[in-house]
């Protein structure tokens, strides 16, 4: 059973994007000694509309730099949430209080 992306510990979101980055780096190698023994040039290449031939991996690549992506948000995203302080808004909202909204004995203690 899958589990929801919320459940997923900031551990196993690195080890997928270290995975992901892995497979993108060997697919574009392949492709890039691939495109040099053409000698056909890179924007040629990596179209593929121009290149049938490799399209598919060319779109692999382009999928895998998109999941990198959005491991990366994700993990960023767990980051904040977990250096966040359970009540963070509530805490932030009074810090942040305009000076109107305070009485003049919260500013004049004495």
């Amino acid at each position: 059973m899958a589990r929801p992306d919320h459940d997923f510990p900031l551990v196993d979101v690195m080890r997928l994007y270290f995975e992901t980055r892995d497979a993108a780096r060997a697919l574009r190698l392949r492709l890039e000694t691939q495109r040099r023994e053409m000698g056909v040039p890179v924007a040629e290449f990596y179209d593929p509309r121009a290149n049938p031939v490799y399209a598919a991996d060319i779109l692999r690549h382009l999928d895998l730099r998109q999941k990198q992506a959005d491991l990366l948000a994700l993990a960023e995203h767990k980051v904040i949430e977990e250096a966040a302080p359970p009540n963070a808004d509530a805490e932030d909202e009074t810090l942040m209080a305009p000076a109107f909204f305070l009485s003049a004995e919260d500013l004049n203690p004495d």
